[in-house]
């Protein structure tokens, strides 16, 4: 089961968005943008995370449900990974999105963090390098 709680810190969905950017052509992946993104996490995110836990359930259910790494990977923990990187590229997103708007989440905030984490999971990244790379779990 994935753990929606929100972490202390942003690390552990840093790295797990660093492995989707691996998977993103040269020419596609986006700037480094990590200014301030912990602080807002747990200043700006945070409290408000568990008012919208159903919404970031039903992305996560969404995102299962029309899962590619179920055809591309090679087992259940290969699409389960993939939840947890969909779940901390929202993570990341959410904070980028309080820190550029100077304000705590809301609702439109989750909403373009969501967008943001579909646009790099599904148009950026190359599928089969992310299954690819989440298949590791396997082993």
């Amino acid at each position: 089961m994935i753990d929606v709680a929100p972490d202390g810190d942003l690390t552990p969905s840093l790295e797990l968005r660093d492995e989707v950017i691996a998977a993103v052509p040269d020419d596609l992946k986006p700037a480094p943008d990590e200014e301030r993104l912990d602080e807002t996490w747990t200043t700006c995110v945070t409290r408000a995370w568990d008012d919208y836990r159903a919404p970031i359930n039903r992305f996560l259910a969404a995102k299962a449900f029309a899962s590619w790494t179920a055809y591309q990977g090679r087992g259940v923990k290969t699409i389960v990974r993939g939840l947890e990187a969909a779940l901390a590229l929202v993570r990341v997103e959410a904070a980028r999105q309080c820190r550029n708007a100077s304000r705590s989440l809301d609702r439109d905030l989750l909403l373009e963090a969501f967008r943001q984490a579909d646009f790099a999971l599904n148009h950026l990244a190359v599928g089969e390098d992310l299954a690819k790379a989440w298949s590791v779990v396997e082993d």
